[in-house]
């Protein structure tokens, strides 16, 4: 029986950072990655049916993380997020998990262990794995 691919999306204006993310899950094949260089480009695709993980940066050039999470609390998002970057300060980590993140990862972070709590997570939720467009 097949298993529904894991959908991720990755929202970062550092395009060395996205190829080699990219390059990394696409190696699975229960990985279904989408990438978006601007979080506007981003939110005029998104739909608040869509299912899985956003992995975000904090500091983007159009938009700030802590923006984009506000917006998308207001279109009631039900995706699972995740917000990385190489700088913040804990009453910025504490903003961004009280706008509903599911957690902090401080750059350079350990891939690996990303990809294991997305994998466990999407094992324990079963609204993770409906198709985004």
């Amino acid at each position: 029986m097949n298993h529904p691919k894991i959908n991720i999306i990755l929202i970062d204006d550092n395009i060395a950072f996205c190829r080699a993310a990219q390059f990394y899950f696409e190696i699975y094949e229960d990985i279904n990655i989408k990438i978006y260089h601007d979080p506007l480009h981003f939110l005029n695709e998104y739909h608040s049916q869509a299912r899985g993980f956003i992995i975000m940066d904090l500091f983007m050039s159009s938009m700030d993380g802590l923006s984009l999470l506000e917006e998308l609390n207001l279109r009631n998002n039900k995706m699972i997020i995740f917000v990385i970057s190489g700088h913040a300060d804990p009453v910025t980590v504490e903003q961004i998990k009280a706008l509903g993140a599911t957690d902090f990862l401080s750059k350079p972070f350990d891939i690996d262990i990303l990809l294991s709590t997305i994998r466990e997570m999407d094992k324990n939720n079963k609204n993770t794995n409906q198709n985004f467009k």
